[in-house]
């Protein structure tokens, strides 16, 4: 996993990040978070300001494009080559990889 780099925020501001990229909605971030909806707003927010993003979507975009989120079938990728990582079930590979093919259809790029 080539250009993968450590991440600039903070742990709460990570978790909201994670869970939306993962298309949790806000009122499911909110629930599983145990924090406020309106909260959820705020945290990504400040987040798409800190790193210039205009949307949600860009921030998480961003953070592909960063290298601080891996796609689906790079995390396979890596697996398959590395044996220090923890084994996958086909079961999991298997949404990944169909996880992997909506993002690149839902960009409408290769390069998510």
């Amino acid at each position: 996993m080539t250009g993968v780099t450590a991440h600039p925020f903070s742990k709460v501001r990570w978790e909201t990040i994670l869970l939306v990229a993962e298309g949790y909605s806000y009122e499911e971030i909110a629930a599983r978070l145990r924090i406020s909806g309106s909260t959820v707003r705020q945290r990504l927010a400040d987040t798409r300001k800190q790193v210039g993003a205009k949307s949600t979507t860009a921030l998480i975009a961003e953070c592909y494009d960063r290298g601080w989120l891996v796609t689906p079938q790079a995390r396979i990728e890596h697996e398959e080559e590395h044996e220090d990582w923890p084994t996958i079930t086909p079961a999991q590979r298997a949404y990944l990889t169909v996880f992997d093919r909506m993002l690149r259809t839902t960009s409408g790029s290769a390069s998510v």
